[in-house]
């Protein structure tokens, strides 16, 4: 039975409406969203995504150079001599010069009586203060004593320990740095005879070399045995 044309241009129209659009030609156009498939990307898209790219990359690379510059004025700040470190637990070695009366503490040169600051700026915080005639700072790890005066705090003497001893404010570690008295090396196993130029053997265990600013007080465990300690003790006639 025939279809009434009326109903077959109905089916046509709703087919066309499924499938795509008419031109005014009167061919079909598909529609560009089909189900399952992908839609094709713009221009413009890509071009937005490159530019989120590079503002994330310079937002990265900005961050990067301003936490190195921060990293490196923390570094400048420090001072360049000290031997603290980070938790206390690695202290870098601490060497001393005495040379013509002048004493030089890793490189910086300082001068009996000096405030405490003048160590601790060095050597960092000392790990124990007794208090005795002199107020004793002790620091454990690096074997050095400041002996300072109660009544104004400035530290008149230095003291390496090269042996354990029995005092209560004795380093529990010994000093593990370089001292040069004069140009000649002083250790733990180096006698005294050979750092004071002294010909004839000792005849004690405390042994002192005057200068005019200081005098070296060198303890040994015998009489011509290597030191036990080294002390640099500035005169008492000498104000400054």
């Amino acid at each position: 039975m025939p279809i009434p044309r009326k109903r077959r241009e109905l089916g046509q129209k709703l087919d066309t409406g499924r499938h795509g659009r008419t031109t005014r030609g009167g061919s079909a156009v598909r529609n560009r969203s089909t189900h399952g498939g992908t839609r094709s990307k713009s221009p413009n898209s890509n071009a937005s995504t490159v530019g989120i790219i590079v503002v994330v990359g310079a937002l990265c690379t900005i961050g990067l150079f301003a936490a190195t510059r921060s990293s490196i004025t923390d570094s400048n700040t420090k001072n360049p001599n000290s031997a603290a470190t980070s938790g206390g637990t690695n202290p870098q070695p601490v060497n001393i010069t005495f040379q013509n009366d002048r004493i030089t503490l890793n490189g910086a040169e300082i001068s009996l009586p000096t405030p405490l600051s003048t160590f601790t700026d060095i050597l960092g915080e000392p790990d124990r203060v007794i208090s005795l005639s002199n107020t004793i700072h002790t620091w454990d790890r690096l074997g050095i004593m400041c002996y300072a005066r109660p009544a104004d705090g400035q530290v008149i003497q230095i003291t390496l320990a090269y042996a354990p001893s029995s005092p209560a404010f004795w380093p529990h570690g010994n000093y593990q740095g370089f001292a040069y008295i004069n140009g000649r090396p002083a250790g733990a196993g180096v006698p005294p005879v050979r750092i004071f130029l002294i010909s004839h053997a000792f005849e004690t265990t405390s042994h002192s070399l005057a200068f005019t600013r200081y005098t070296l007080n060198a303890e040994t465990q015998s009489p011509d045995g290597p030191m036990t300690s080294l002390t640099i003790v500035k005169n008492a006639d000498v104000d400054r």
